[in-house]
């Protein structure tokens, strides 16, 4: 391999790693926006629901046969992590703290995945930033909904399995 072959590389790799951590720390600027302002106003929440599902998964109830669940079933775990996180039972602050914890995470894996799809596809530069940079703003085109959604999981888990 030549020398010049592989200071193109690098540099697209450090450019690639450069537009992710920009889209990172975007996505995260975005998810603290909604917190803020205008954009935390009309927040339709779900999270009481969800708290209160975790916390009979933990008490060992069985979902769908000890109580009714209006969700499908992959989006249990989403339910029980933040209530295995926290205590005492009831505790809704702390849950919707984690809650929130974690499909921030959830957003940044599907960052993450987002590139891993432009990758294979070998994705020049002005077509990764643009859907990076649009993956990052996502939180705020969605608005406040988004804080109390589950929808981060599947959609990162939609965008790994593409990936």
């Amino acid at each position: 391999m030549s020398s010049r072959f592989e200071s193109w590389s690098s540099r697209a790799e450090l450019r690639a790693v450069g537009v992710t951590l920009g889209a990172l720390v975007l996505f995260a600027g975005s998810w603290i926006a909604l917190h803020h302002g205008w954009l935390a106003r009309g927040e339709i929440i779900d999270t009481p629901v969800y708290e209160t599902y975790g916390d009979a998964m933990l008490r060992g109830e069985v979902p769908y046969r000890d109580f009714g669940l209006e969700y499908p079933p992959g989006a249990l775990p989403v339910f029980a992590v933040p209530s295995l996180l926290r205590s005492p039972e009831g505790d809704l602050d702390g849950y919707r703290i984690r809650f929130e914890a974690e499909m921030l995470v959830c957003g940044g894996l599907a960052v993450l995945f987002v590139l891993s799809a432009l990758l294979a596809m070998d994705a020049g530069p002005v077509r990764m930033g643009l859907a990076l940079g649009f993956t990052a703003v996502a939180p705020l085109l969605i608005g406040s909904v988004m804080l109390s959604r589950f929808d981060l999981w599947p959609a990162a888990l939609t965008v790994g399995a593409l990936a």
